[in-house]
C-alpha cells in the first residue's frame, strides 16, 4: 500500500516539475552556464548548478502557493465559523450533532435503567451507583448544550489569538526590516503582497508591472507590493511581514551572475566547459554553485515550517468539524471515565477539540514574540551610533559579496538566519503540541532536515577531484570518496589482507594463524553458516553472489580497468555479503570460502583467479 509520505513527496515533485516546465524559470538562474561534449570537470559543475537552479525555482514556486493558502487558513472565520452562522437552509454539522445528541440521550436512559436494576439486584453495589449519580446528572444536562459551548471555546481561542497578534501594535513595534547597501544600515517599512495572481501570461505580466506589481520566476507569481500597516494585528499581516521582509523571500530567488574581473577571463564566460580544474573560469562557477546551494538551504529553512503550518491548519478544520459533530458522545467518557480504556471519548473528542481550537493561539505566541524582537533589533542596528558603541559587531559590517541579493555583510546574513530560526523553531515546537498533527509535522520537519543535509552534502559527493587511475590516466572522485579511501580502518584492513597473503604464500592458506581461532576465516564462517537455522537461505545467497561474479568475462576479471559499473556492483554485493557474515575481506579467504561451501566447481572463473587478482577486484569495486 502506498504510504502517505510517498504520495506527498510524489505530489510535491510533480508540482515542482510541472511549474518549471511551464514557467521555464531555470534559464534565468543558469544563463551563464554552457555544456561541453566530453564531460570535463566543469561539465559536472554545470550539472550541479542546473540542479540547484531547478531545485531553488521549484521550492519557491510551491512556497508561494503555500503562503497564499495559509492566508485563508489563518483566518479564524474561514472554515470553522461557517456552520455556526448559517441563518437559513441546510446545516449538515448541526444535523449530525442533533443525531449524536439524540443517541446519547437514549444511551443515558439505558444507563439510568441499568443503574436502578443494579441497585435493586446487587445491594452491595449501591455505593458504586451512587458515586456516578452527580456526573450522570451533570452529563444529562450538559449534553444538550454541547452545540453551544464549542462555539464559546472557539470564540475564546480566537480572542486570545487576536490579543497575542495585537501585542506588537500595543507595544509600538513598527515593522521595519534591516536594509544595507554595503556602506550603511537603514530600515525600510515591511511589505507584504495583495491580489496575488499565479501562472500569469507575458502580456498580463507586462500590464501588471505597470501598476506597481512584482512578477517573479518568469511570471510564476505576480503580486502587488504594499507596505504593512504600522498597527497590524492579524496573523496574516505578522507572518507575511516576517516572510517577505525579515526573511527576504523575494531576494532568495535572485542569484547574481559571476562577476568577471576587469582583465576578463581566459575564454568565453558562456563556454566554461573546457576550462581546466582550478582555472579562473572554474573558480567563478564553483563560487556561483556555492551561492546557489546556500540560497537553497535558506529557502528550505523557510519552506518546510510554512508547509508544516499549512498541513496542521488544514487538518485542524475537519478535526474541529468531527469533534463538534460528535461532541455529545464526549459525556459518555465523562461519566464512565478511565473504565472505557482506549475508547475514552473524553480523551478522543474533548482533548482533541481543545488542542485544535487553541492551535492558532499557541502558534501565535512565538510568531508575535519573534516579530517584536526582529523589529526592535532592526531598529537598533540601523541606529547611527550603534557601530561606534559596538565595535565587535561593527567589524562584521564590511561588504563581503555573499552572492545573494540583498545580503552584503555578515550582519545581513546573521539577521536572516535569526529570522529563519524564529520561524523554524517556533512553528515546529508549537505545532507538535497538537496530537492530531504531531506525526505529520514531525515528518515534515524530518524531511526538511534530511533535504538540507542532502543539499549540503552535494559538493562532497560530486566526483570532481582528479586522481591517478589504475592503468594510467586519471579518474574523478568525490571528496567523500577520498575520505573513505583514506579511512585508517580500511587502510589497516588492506595491510592485514596483504599480511595474510604473504603468510599464505609461506604457510599455505591456513598458515600464519598459529592454530589460534580466527573468527574472520573461511573455516569459522563456514562453521557458523552450517550451524545456522537459516543455513539453506545463506548458502543460496552466496551461490547467487558467486554466480553473478562468475558470469563476468574472465578478461575483465583479470584486468580491473575493464570492469563495468554493473561488474563492480556484483563484486561489491559479494564482498558485502561475505563481510556481513564476518569474513575477512581478502582474496585468500574468498577463495577458501568458495571451496568450503563446495561452490568452486560451479564457479570456474573465480577458481582460476589468484588471491592477488581477487584482492584487486575487491579494491576496484570500492
Amino acid at each position: 500500500m502506498v504510504s502517505a509520505k510517498k504520495i506527498t513527496l510524489a505530489a510535491l515533485a510533480a508540482t515542482v516539475l510541472a511549474g518549471l516546465v511551464h514557467f521555464e524559470g531555470v534559464e534565468s538562474l543558469v544563463s551563464g552556464v554552457a555544456y561541453a561534449a566530453d564531460n570535463p570537470p566543469d561539465q559536472t559543475f554545470n550539472d550541479i548548478f542546473l540542479f540547484m537552479g531547478v531545485l531553488l525555482s521549484g521550492i519557491h514556486y510551491v512556497l508561494y502557493f503555500v503562503i497564499r493558502l495559509l492566508e485563508v487558513l489563518l483566518d479564524p472565520y474561514s472554515f470553522v465559523d461557517i456552520f455556526f452562522n448559517v441563518k437559513t437552509g441546510y446545516n449538515p454539522l448541526l444535523e449530525i450533532w442533533q443525531i449524536s445528541r439524540d443517541i446519547m440521550n437514549i444511551i443515558f436512559v439505558f444507563m439510568l435503567i441499568a443503574g436502578a436494576v443494579l441497585t435493586i439486584v446487587l445491594p452491595n453495589k449501591k455505593n458504586l451507583a451512587v458515586d456516578y449519580i452527580p456526573k450522570f446528572i451533570l452529563a444529562v444536562i450538559l449534553v444538550n448544550f454541547s452545540w453551544f459551548f464549542p462555539r464559546v471555546i472557539i470564540d475564546v481561542a480566537n480572542v486570545l489569538t487576536a490579543t497575542v497578534y495585537s501585542l506588537p501594535s500595543a507595544v509600538g513595534s513598527k515593522c521595519e526590516y534591516l536594509k544595507s547597501n554595503g556602506l550603511a544600515y537603514s530600515t525600510e517599512p515591511c511589505f507584504i503582497w495583495e491580489d496575488a495572481e499565479f501562472n500569469v501570461t507575458a502580456d498580463k505580466a507586462a500590464e501588471l508591472q505597470g501598476q506597481n506589481w512584482i512578477c517573479l520566476n518568469n511570471n510564476a507569481v505576480c503580486f502587488k507590493k504594499v507596505n504593512l500597516s504600522d498597527k497590524v494585528n492579524s496573523a496574516q499581516g505578522i507572518i507575511l511581514g516576517m516572510v517577505f521582509s525579515h526573511a527576504r523571500l523575494v531576494d532568495l530567488i535572485t542569484l547574481p551572475r559571476p562577476q568577471v574581473p576587469a582583465g576578463g577571463l581566459a575564454g568565453d564566460l558562456n563556454n566554461l566547459g573546457n576550462a581546466p580544474l582550478g582555472s579562473q573560469n572554474m573558480q567563478l562557477l564553483l563560487r556561483s554553485i556555492m551561492q546557489a546551494m546556500f540560497a537553497v538551504l535558506l529557502s528550505i529553512a523557510l519552506f518546510f515550517p510554512l508547509l508544516a503550518m499549512l498541513v496542521a491548519f488544514t487538518i485542524r478544520i475537519p478535526v474541529l468539524w468531527i469533534t463538534i459533530a460528535f461532541m455529545p458522545f464526549m459525556f459518555l467518557g465523562f461519566v464512565i471515565g478511565d473504565k472505557m480504556g482506549q475508547l475514552n471519548t473524553m480523551e478522543k473528542i474533548w482533548k482533541t477539540f481543545i488542542s485544535a481550537a487553541f492551535l492558532p493561539f499557541v502558534t501565535a505566541i512565538p510568531m508575535a514574540a519573534g516579530y517584536i524582537l526582529l523589529n526592535a533589533g532592526a531598529k537598533a542596528f540601523s541606529n547611527a551610533n550603534f557601530a561606534s558603541t559596538n565595535p565587535a559587531i561593527a567589524a562584521q559590517s564590511g561588504v563581503q559579496n555573499l552572492g545573494l541579493s540583498g545580503l552584503y555583510t555578515f550582519l545581513d546574513l546573521l539577521w536572516l538566519i535569526m529570522c529563519l530560526m524564529v520561524i523554524w523553531m517556533g512553528t515546529f515546537t508549537m505545532l507538535k503540541t497538537a496530537k492530531f498533527a504531531e506525526g505529520m509535522v514531525s515528518k515534515i520537519q524530518s524531511w526538511g532536515q534530511n533535504f538540507g543535509k542532502m543539499v549540503g552534502m552535494l559538493p562532497l559527493i560530486t566526483p570532481i577531484i582528479p586522481v591517478p587511475a589504475r592503468g594510467g590516466g586519471t579518474v574523478d572522485v568525490s571528496a567523500m570518496g577520498l575520505m573513505q579511501a583514506s579511512n585508517p580502518r580500511r587502510i589497516m584492513s588492506g595491510w592485514n589482507a596483504q599480511a595474510q597473503r604473504e603468510a599464505g604464500s609461506i604457510f599455505g592458506s591456513g598458515g600464519g594463524s598459529g592454530g589460534g581461532g580466527n573468527n574472520g576465516s573461511a573455516d569459522a564462517v563456514a562453521q557458523r553458516i552450517d550451524a545456522s537455522r537459516d543455513r539453506n537461505t545463506i548458502q543460496a545467497n552466496f551461490r547467487n553472489a558467486f554466480k553473478t561474479v562468475n558470469d563476468i568475462d574472465i578478461a575483465r576479471l583479470k584486468d580491473t580497468t575493464q570492469l563495468t559499473p554493473a561488474d563492480k556492483n556484483s563484486i561489491r554485493a559479494l564482498r558485502d555479503l561475505a563481510s556481513s557474515h564476518g569474513l575477512n575481506e581478502n582474496g585468500v579467504e574468498i577463495q577458501a570460502l568458495l571451496k568450503k561451501l563446495n561452490m568452486d566447481a560451479e564457479n570456474t572463473k573465480i577458481s582460476q583467479l589468484t588471491t592477488n587478482e581477487i584482492d584487486d577486484l575487491l579494491r576496484a569495486a570500492t
